[in-house]
């Protein structure tokens, strides 16, 4: 799910700061009362009257993170060469469809030369 945009946080503070009621703002704005809860909880507890930007999920980190130029080289000196074979060169402690997903995000296609 995308975040709320900022004017929208800017209009849902606004009409709170107006003291009109959590549930009254949050179905004329089409966002769950919770939501709007939180936003002002966050801007109180930031200490400014600045709206507060959307948050991001932490996520997980990729499997292959920082190993992205060691990647590149590899496939540029020997373009011919299968995952299963570049995750055995490199020694990489990933699945093959990491490496795969990680290549294609890299911007290499799969090809058949034959």
């Amino acid at each position: 799910m995308r975040a709320y945009s900022e004017d929208l946080r800017e209009r849902v503070l606004t009409a709170r700061d107006a003291g009109e009621p959590t549930r009254v703002v949050a179905d004329r704005f089409a966002v769950s009362p919770a939501w709007v809860r939180r936003l002002v909880q966050r801007r109180r507890e930031s200490g400014t009257d600045e709206v507060p930007a959307a948050r991001t999920a932490p996520g997980r980190t990729r499997a292959l993170a920082g190993r992205e130029a060691e990647i590149v080289a590899a496939m540029n000196a020997e373009t011919d060469r299968t995952v299963r074979q570049l995750k055995a060169d490199l020694k990489l402690n990933c699945s093959a469809e990491t490496l795969r997903r990680e290549l294609r995000r890299l911007g290499f296609r799969y090809k058949k030369r034959r």
